[in-house]
């Protein structure tokens, strides 16, 4: 008997509890007069089917159990909700000296305002006499760059170029330097002497 007593006081699982759910006819919703008359709402209680109150309170019941049943507890949301986030890794930014053997290829206007440049450093070699490069045949390269160059500042400030003495182009640098300007004209003389002289010994052998 106490057994008899014991089993229909347990409450039911959470499984009979949607299966009575499901089995239970849905209501239908109330339409908008109703709620806005509420003696209107009550004479439809009153005319409702004793079968759809009973479903209605089973829905209630259902409702009131499936509240009182106790709540599951996570750890992982606790623990997730305690642990702080880790920052994101920064990726460093690309240095400019991080790409120096990939030189652009210059534009037109890049190679025409550089060809006297280009010129003269293919014929490097006569214009120091101090100076003696390996002769070669030296071309344009596809990639390079124009680029100024930054004196340090561990360096005196005597052997420093001035304002004046720094120039955009080789060709005006070396047009400014008196030393270079006094080499090329006495070079230009000779080079002009020595072809007047190699016109005379022809003109004088053909007569």
């Amino acid at each position: 008997m106490t057994a008899e007593m014991t089993a229909e006081t347990m409450e039911p699982s959470l499984d009979e509890l949607f299966d009575q759910l499901a089995k239970a006819k849905p209501v239908e919703p109330a339409n908008h007069t109703d709620a806005a008359d509420p003696t209107a709402s009550a004479a439809m209680l009153d005319l409702a089917d004793p079968a759809e109150q009973h479903t209605q309170q089973e829905f209630e019941q259902i409702d009131q159990r499936l509240r009182s049943l106790p709540k599951l507890h996570n750890t992982f949301d606790t623990l997730a909700s305690q642990q702080r986030p880790w920052p994101l890794l920064q990726q460093p930014k690309p240095k400019p000296t991080n790409d120096w053997s990939l030189l652009p290829k210059p534009d037109r206007a890049t190679l025409d305002r550089a060809q006297r440049d280009l010129l003269l450093l293919r014929h490097r070699a006569a214009l120091d006499p101090k100076r003696h490069y390996k002769k070669d045949r030296w071309q344009v390269p596809e990639r390079f760059a124009l680029g100024t160059i930054i004196e340090p500042t561990t360096e005196f400030h005597s052997s420093r170029l001035t304002n004046k003495q720094r120039h955009s182009t080789i060709l005006q640098s070396l047009i400014a330097d008196n030393e270079t300007t006094r080499y090329f004209k006495r070079k230009y003389s000779q080079i002009q002497l020595t072809t007047t002289r190699r016109y005379r010994t022809k003109k004088f052998h053909h007569r």
